[in-house]
């Protein structure tokens, strides 16, 4: 046990630092652009938070800087729930598979960028699976936690649909409505929510299976 709880300690510490690395980077560089177009600052924060990337990042740098630092017996919070801590993983998951499925193709980043968009959206995901799959080990997760872990990328989607039509930016081209049109972009929503519950169900699966394994185990 001892073992297991220094490996998630180390994960959660190399996670957590390269985690931070790259946020700092992509705010730096998105600073500089905004700077660049004749933006303030402040137009260059706003745009830096406009990412369900960026955001969902933050919340596991978080996680992991939380679970690296050793636990007192009984320790409670917010980001140790393993609830808390599986809707971050099913979020930071998606993350990885939208940008590889549909956002790859659309640019081609170079230098300090290509180095922030590969830790954020490929490397970072599947560092925060592997810190899940050390922490949340048969914790018995509920089928009622899944229209929980909804309500994050439905919050999202009604601040950047509604952000973006006070300031005519979009950050990603499948919410633009200016372009697709409202319907379209409701299809979308529709469709990217059910895929996040699919995934989210396969996350439950998984825990339940590893919940019986171990439930099992002990009684043997």
């Amino acid at each position: 046990m001892d073992r297991t709880r220094r490996s998630l300690r180390r994960v959660a510490g190399v996670g957590a630092i390269l985690g931070w690395a790259a946020l700092l980077l992509q705010f730096w560089l998105t600073m500089q652009r905004s700077v660049a177009a004749g933006g303030s600052m402040l137009d260059g924060v706003a745009t830096y938070l406009a990412y369900f990337t960026i955001l969902t990042n933050v919340l596991a740098a978080i996680t992991l800087s939380i679970a690296a630092r050793p636990a007192p017996a009984g320790a409670r919070g917010f980001f140790r729930r393993a609830s808390v801590r599986t809707g971050i993983a099913l979020s930071m998951l998606v993350v990885g598979i939208v940008y590889n499925l549909l956002l790859r193709g659309l640019w081609e980043p170079r230098g300090w960028q290509l180095v922030a968009d590969v830790v954020l959206h490929d490397l970072m995901p599947v560092v925060f699976a592997g810190f899940w799959l050390l922490a949340v080990r048969g914790a018995g997760l509920e089928w009622r936690d899944l229209p929980r872990w909804l309500l994050y990328p439905v919050a999202y989607f009604v601040y950047a649909v509604t952000r973006g039509g006070l300031t005519g930016s979009y950050p990603y081209p499948f919410i633009d409505v200016a372009s697709l049109g409202p319907a379209r972009v409701l299809f979308n929503a529709v469709a990217m929510l059910v895929g996040f519950a699919a995934l989210g169900a396969v996350l439950v699966m998984i825990d339940r299976l590893r919940f019986e394994a171990r439930a099992a185990s002990v009684q043997a």
